[in-house]
C-alpha cells in the first residue's frame, strides 16, 4: 500500500528495497563510500522523499544505489515522482495545498519569454562587445596615424628650407632666432679649417683661423659683428641653438646690437 505525502513516498515498496540492501550485505555506509552520495540522501530515497535535492541529482543517485544493491534501475524510478512530467507533479502539489495554477501564472509562454529575453540579450552584448572593438581599432588606427603627422611635421621642422631661403636671399638665421640675451655664447665647429672677423664694441679687431673639428667658444658681453668665412662648413651655436646654415652661403654676416636684435647682411 503506498502513502503520498507531497514527494514522500511511504510504501511496501522501498521497505522491500531497504530489505534488499540489507540482504546484500551492504551497508549505507559502505554505499556512501563507494558512490560518494552522502548517506543522508540515501536515507531519503529508502525512505522515500525524492524532493531533498533536483531531479537531475535524484536520478543519479538512485542509479548508483541500485547499481550497488543490484536491482532495476528503472523500475526504482517507476516508484517515484521521477518518473512524472513536472506539470503534473506542479499541480499535484497544488491541490495538496489548495492554491489555484492561476495566481502563479504557470503559462509555457512564460517560459518562451524568458528564453527570448536572454537570446535578446546575448544578441545586445555580441553586437556591443563588436562595436567597442571597432572603436578601439579606429581610436589605434587615429593615434598611429597622429603620430605619423607629428613625425612628418617634425621631420619638416628640423628640415632648413633651402629653397625659400635661396628664393628670398637671406640667411637662415633670420627665421630661427632674432633677439638674444647677453652675454652672448658662440659655439663654431668646422668641418674644414676656416677663418672668422670679430669686431666687439670696445675691443679691437679680431680675426682668426679655427682648426677643422674642433669647438670654438666665444663669450661676447656686448654690441659684436661676425663674419665667417665658408660658413656652409661650420655648425653654428647662439646660446646653446643651432643656427642651420644654407649650403649655399659661403660667408656668414651678423650684427648683435646692445638690445640684443640680430640683424644679417
Amino acid at each position: 500500500m503506498d502513502i503520498k505525502r507531497g514527494d514522500i513516498y511511504m510504501s511496501d515498496f522501498w521497505a522491500e528495497i531497504k530489505n534488499k540492501r540489507e540482504q546484500s550485505g551492504k551497508s549505507l555506509k559502505e554505499i556512501s563510500d563507494n558512490t560518494n552520495i552522502n548517506i543522508k540522501y540515501l536515507l531519503d530515497i529508502e525512505n522515500g522523499n525524492f524532493s531533498s535535492v533536483s531531479r537531475t541529482y535524484m536520478r543519479l543517485f538512485l542509479k548508483s544505489y541500485a547499481k550497488e544493491i543490484n536491482v532495476d534501475f528503472e523500475e526504482l524510478v517507476e516508484n517515484t515522482p521521477l518518473n512524472q512530467k513536472p506539470e503534473v507533479i506542479i499541480k499535484e502539489n497544488l491541490v495538496d495545498l489548495g492554491i489555484k495554477s492561476k495566481k502563479l501564472n504557470i503559462n509555457p509562454k512564460n517560459k518562451s519569454n524568458k528564453l527570448y529575453r536572454i537570446i535578446a540579450i546575448i544578441i545586445f552584448l555580441a553586437i556591443a562587445i563588436v562595436i567597442i572593438n571597432r572603436i578601439m581599432n579606429d581610436d589605434e588606427k587615429i593615434s598611429k596615424s597622429e603620430i605619423e603627422t607629428d613625425t612628418k611635421e617634425m621631420e619638416t621642422i628640423d628640415e632648413p628650407k633651402q629653397e625659400t631661403i635661396e628664393t628670398a636671399n637671406i640667411y637662415p638665421l633670420d627665421t630661427v632666432i632674432n633677439i638674444v640675451k647677453f652675454p652672448v655664447y658662440l659655439e663654431l665647429t668646422p668641418e674644414i679649417d676656416l677663418i672668422y672677423r670679430l669686431d666687439e664694441k670696445d675691443k679691437k679687431l679680431k680675426e682668426e683661423l679655427i682648426l677643422k673639428d674642433k669647438n670654438h667658444y666665444l663669450t661676447l658681453q656686448s654690441q659684436f659683428k661676425i663674419t665667417i668665412y665658408d660658413a656652409n662648413k661650420c655648425q653654428l651655436k647662439i646660446n646653446n641653438q643651432i643656427i642651420p646654415i644654407n649650403k649655399s652661403i659661403n660667408k656668414l654676416e651678423f650684427t648683435v646690437d646692445d638690445n640684443g636684435k640680430i640683424t644679417v647682411k
